[in-house]
């Protein structure tokens, strides 16, 4: 019995010590994984937190830059706001000339200043975003600028600016069609012609005789502030000048003129002379005029056909005198020039003294021989 007793202990002390161990085991086991799981646990927070720290990181520099972006935004309008109300005249001059203007600065300038006492009123334009800050300014309600902004070294300023103003005045000009206009800067183009292949001046004289008839053009401009400065380019050899207020014609180089005028003048000259000579030796002074004239043509016509009256007249011959002055030479056609002569004549006859002050259009015309006095106009 004794035996089997000490047998039965033996067992339990076995059993006993593998389930010790068992649990000896299982609490290492057990140990081991909540150690693991702590690991896992504290590195998943770990990351959690660097995750919750990014965020927050990456929220509070998307609120900077928000905050920066504003704050860019109204750097941006008070800058565009400040040159806008207070940029004066000198400030929008250096602006003026990046476009070309009928008229010059200083023509502008005085006009501006009535305009710049007035607030403004801004626009953003149609294609406006922070790459192109581009605005409109108004004033007295009429379109007055455009102007885009630029950053440069960290703060906003004026990059680009165009004066869009306009005045209520306009101007004309008529010219022949060969010349080029310009107003201010600009050369006029075809937008600018109102009329065209017209007769800049009507000529008494046979339209058959002539060539290569010179035909004008009438140029407009609008919206100036105050009279148009037109400048006329003739082609080359030939001058441009003004005959009239708003017409321009063709004329020679003076050097080339010389002779044309000298004959004009001697033509005057022995007119007035018959003239003023009245009936002493009438018939010979009236042959000296007609002969510096092509024989049969209407200038020498209206010189012969004096002749009859002309010899009625008193004879002015004492104390004679005449001065006799031509001006331009004018072409109106590659075979047809004209020349204004002015002229003033004085004499006396023993009793009356008279004078003779006019102006006579001498006109001459190549039929194939050169060129010869044709028509005479009295002015």
């Amino acid at each position: 019995m004794a035996e089997r007793a000490a047998s039965m202990d033996m067992k339990k002390n076995r059993w006993r010590r593998g389930f010790c161990i068992y649990l000896g085991v299982l609490a290492l086991v057990l140990v081991a994984t909540l150690v693991v799981l702590w690991v896992a646990l504290s590195r998943g927070q770990a990351r959690v937190d660097a995750d919750n720290a990014l965020s927050a990181e990456q929220a509070r520099q998307e609120e900077l830059a928000a905050e920066q972006a504003l704050q860019d935004r109204r750097d941006l309008e008070d800058s565009f706001l400040r040159f806008a109300r207070e940029a004066d005249a000198e400030q929008w001059a250096q602006y003026y000339p990046e476009t070309s203007r009928y008229e010059s600065w200083d023509t502008v300038k005085g006009s501006l200043a009535a305009l710049l006492s007035g607030e403004p009123t801004c626009y953003k334009a149609e294609d406006w975003s922070l790459e192109n800050p581009h605005y409109l300014i108004y004033r007295e309600e009429a379109p007055f600028a455009e102007v885009t902004m630029v950053k440069q070294d960290n703060s906003w300023q004026v990059g680009q600016a165009e004066l869009l103003l306009q005045g209520d005045k306009s101007g004309s000009i008529r010219v022949p069609e060969s010349c080029i206009v310009y107003c201010g800067d600009v050369e006029l183009g075809a937008e600018n012609i109102t009329e065209q292949d017209f007769a800049l001046r009507e000529m008494d004289f046979p339209e058959e005789l002539t060539t290569g008839i010179v035909r004008g053009k009438t140029c407009v401009v609008n919206g100036l502030f105050a009279e148009a400065a037109f400048r006329v380019e003739a082609p080359e050899g030939l001058r441009a000048v003004s005959i009239e207020e708003d017409t321009w014609a063709l004329a020679l180089q003076e050097t080339e003129a010389e002779t044309y005028q000298k004959k004009a003048e001697a033509l005057v000259k022995s007119l007035v002379y018959y003239y003023m000579w009245g009936n002493q030796n009438t018939y010979n002074n009236m042959i000296a005029a007609a002969s510096k004239t092509v024989k049969g043509s209407p200038a020498y016509e209206v010189i012969s056909s004096t002749y009859d009256g002309v010899t009625w007249t008193n004879c002015f011959s004492g104390n004679y005198s005449c001065e006799a002055k031509a001006g331009d030479v004018l072409v109106w056609a590659d075979n047809c020039y004209s020349v204004d002569v002015a002229c003033k004549a004085t004499g006396f006859n023993g009793q009356n003294e008279k004078t003779m002050d006019g102006a006579y259009r001498i006109i001459f015309t190549d039929s194939g021989n050169g060129f010869g006095i044709t028509g005479l106009e009295t002015l």
